[in-house]
Parts: structure tokens; C-alpha cells; sequence
């Protein structure tokens, strides 16, 4: 059995880790320790791993007996030091605490660099579709799944390009939290990430995590909406909704324990599998 497996982005949100699509398996998990025992994993039971990487990346190398590697001249629009910075600046927010300005501008500045980077993933995605030689020698290496983590929109895009059935290694994908995408939310009891609620609100705190909800609708609709929709009617069809490439996953490995959240719907092709 051969596996493709790219590994196209850095994604920040959890340990400061990449992104991976891999054709025949799939994308590889965001948390650094996992990915690379993951990649050794799926070498020791016979698996071919291929990675496909840009210039940039972060923790990849371009040599490892566990997998080959083809190298992308592009980059994958994450700044290390940059994100470095916004991680330290929110350390210091939750433990000096800040005024409301400062946490606005501090969200601000971050739904920018988070536009900018989707621009930057796309430009590289869209220059792979117009490699014919690339996207030749991916159709005819017959892969028999796309594993990937859809914090970024990269290995959904690829997969339904290439045709094959798609599984998730996820806990966030672009619109945010991973169940928020593909089961039933109610906000009534379902707290909004990054709201610090729990499940037992108050009316009050009903009123305060939709409010939290529709801000942070809003910051991925800036992020996401100009980014995507335009990219997926121009290849995949004018009826088409980007949104709409996420949640026809054939299964989601999601990077969390059932018992450790708060209780809410899921749905069957939902596979808890903890850290990983």
C-alpha cells in the first residue's frame, strides 16, 4: 500500500506544529511528537510515506528512513517568530491580565496574520493544481486515501481533487472548533471555545456565549470566506461551498477525549481517539 503524505503547513493553534496530507492514508496530526511517530509507525507496518513539503517548513527534514520527501518551492505562509511573539503575548494577557483594548488588539492583529496566511496557502495550492506534471504523477500513484488535519484547508482541497476518500486527524479545522463543523452545537449548553463557560450557564451566560459565538463566526468569516470561496467555485463549481468540502469526510479522528468534554451531540463517523 502506498501513502502520500504532504506536509504542506504549520499549525499553531495546538504546540505550535505543521499540517500534513498524506494520499492513501492521509494527513498526519498537528502535535510535533505524534507526527513523527505516526510517520515511523505507519513505515514499520509496510506503509510507503511520502512527504511533500514547502521550502519553510518548520520540523521536517528533507531525509529520514521513514518516509521520501518532495520538496515544494513555495512557502507556507507561517512566520515562526512572529507566531512565537503572539504566544508569549497571550501567556502575559492570562496571567498580568490586559485591558479590553489590548485583547482587541491583540485579536485584531491575529485574524490579519491568520488572513494572510490562508492567501499564502491557497497561492501554494493553487500553483499545485497548475502543476501538470505534479498532479499527473499523484493520480497515477493510485493512493487509497487522504488522511490530514483540516486546520487548513490544504489536504480537504487536495483530496477531493485527486478523488479519494478523506479522513480527518482533527480538533480544529478553518471554522473553527471540530465538532462545531460537523455534529449538532446548542449554544444553549454547548460553550463556545474560548468563552471559559461551562455547560451549566446561567441565562446570562447563554446571552454571553452566543454574543461569543457570532464574534468569532465573524473573525473566520474574514478569515476564510474572501480566502476559499473564490478558490473552491473556481475549481470545484460555482455550487459548491467550501464548507461543504470539510464535512463530507468519510471519519474524524478527533484529538480529544468524549469524557473529558463537556456532554454534547456527536455523530458516528466520529472516532475519539485522545492525544493521540
Amino acid at each position: 500500500m502506498a501513502i502520500h503524505l504532504w506536509e504542506l503547513l504549520q499549525h499553531i493553534w495546538e504546540e505550535l506544529c505543521e499540517e500534513y496530507l498524506i494520499s492513501t492514508v492521509g494527513r498526519m496530526p498537528q502535535v510535533c511528537s505524534a507526527v513523527i511517530s505516526a510517520k515511523s509507525e505507519l513505515h514499520s507496518r509496510g506503509h510507503e510515506v511520502t512527504v511533500v513539503r514547502p521550502n519553510d517548513t518548520w520540523y521536517i527534514k528533507s531525509e529520514s528512513p521513514d518516509y521520501k520527501t518532495i520538496t515544494i518551492n513555495s512557502s507556507a505562509g507561517f512566520d515562526e517568530e512572529r507566531f512565537g511573539g503572539f504566544v508569549m503575548k497571550i501567556l502575559d494577557m492570562r496571567q498580568q491580565g490586559a485591558s479590553l483594548w489590548t485583547r482587541l488588539s491583540m485579536e485584531y492583529d491575529l485574524m490579519t496574520h491568520f488572513y494572510q496566511m490562508h492567501v499564502k496557502v491557497l497561492e501554494m495550492v493553487e500553483g499545485m493544481f497548475e502543476d501538470t506534471k505534479l498532479m499527473q504523477s499523484l493520480h497515477d500513484a493510485k493512493y487509497d486515501l487522504v488522511l490530514t488535519d483540516p486546520g487548513i484547508g490544504t489536504g480537504a482541497l487536495m483530496a477531493h481533487r485527486l478523488g479519494l476518500p478523506l479522513v480527518f486527524n482533527v480538533r480544529w479545522t478553518i471554522q473553527g472548533e471540530g465538532h462545531f463543523a460537523i455534529a449538532p452545537s446548542p449554544l444553549s449548553y454547548i460553550p463556545t471555545p474560548g468563552s471559559e463557560l461551562t455547560d451549566k450557564m446561567t441565562f446570562i451566560q447563554r446571552v454571553q456565549n452566543m454574543l461569543y459565538f457570532f464574534f468569532s463566526t465573524f473573525q473566520i468569516w474574514y478569515m476564510t470566506e474572501s480566502t476559499y470561496k473564490p478558490f473552491v467555485h473556481r475549481h470545484f463549481g460555482s455550487d459548491v461551498h467550501y464548507m461543504e468540502l470539510f464535512q463530507s469526510a468519510d471519519i474524524w479522528l478527533m484529538r480529544n477525549d468524549f469524557t473529558f468534554e463537556f456532554p454534547r451531540p456527536t455523530m458516528p463517523n466520529i472516532v475519539y481517539m485522545s492525544g493521540f
